[in-house]
């Protein structure tokens, strides 16, 4: 299958290279201001610094979303990777953002952080926990047993839109122990249980 493209020039695309400026201009006022601050004994300049910091890394940010976004889309994500710069300007750091492409192995973005590892191992097997516990009697998730999900992962008729390979893979790039790791999701969705439409033992 062919990917079709979504022809679209993103906003932050289009004014990468003045992204790139403002960014060095930033940073370069930045070391000044610190360094001005540092030799002068001005607390005023170095809190300025500080202040120009934050601006550099929200242009870094704004930067980094916008070569994300400018990917090609590809068969498996016929709209590119837009989510990138609407992630960003919706705030989110930077670390947020790559964890989340991250998780998808279309991406092609490797998992090398804990938080890109922990969100990969939670996100099929939360969905899949979440279907077990909606055929549990009251739809009750708290006490469900890993054995019991394992014996429902089995089952490829059961959510078979869940991702098997994910789930194993996920756990195992985490470093942790199936059943452990089962029964720490379980643990997680129990706590919220109502706001997600389960039911409380």
């Amino acid at each position: 299958m062919e990917a079709h493209g979504h022809a679209r020039t993103t906003a932050a695309s289009r004014s990468r290279s003045a992204l790139a400026t403002t960014l060095v201009l930033t940073a370069g006022v930045m070391v000044v201001e610190l360094v001005a601050g540092l030799w002068t004994g001005s607390l005023a300049l170095v809190a300025d610094a500080g202040h120009m910091l934050t601006d550099a890394g929200a242009l870094a940010l704004a930067l980094f979303a916008s070569w994300i976004a400018a990917r090609p889309p590809t068969p498996a994500k016929t709209y590119g990777y837009y989510r990138a710069e609407i992630l960003a300007a919706r705030g989110l750091p930077a670390d947020v953002v790559y964890a989340i492409l991250a998780h998808a192995d279309y991406s092609g973005m490797p998992r090398v952080s804990l938080l890109d590892r922990a969100l990969y191992a939670c996100d099929e097997l939360t969905g899949f926990v979440h279907a077990c516990a909606l055929v549990r009697p009251g739809k009750v998730v708290a006490g469900l047993e890993p054995a019991s999900v394992r014996k429902k992962l089995k089952d490829r008729a059961f959510a078979r839109t869940v991702n098997r390979d994910d789930v194993f893979r996920g756990a195992a790039e985490l470093g942790v122990d199936l059943d452990a790791h089962i029964a720490f999701v379980v643990e997680a969705l129990a706590g919220v249980a109502p706001e997600i439409g389960l039911g409380r033992a």
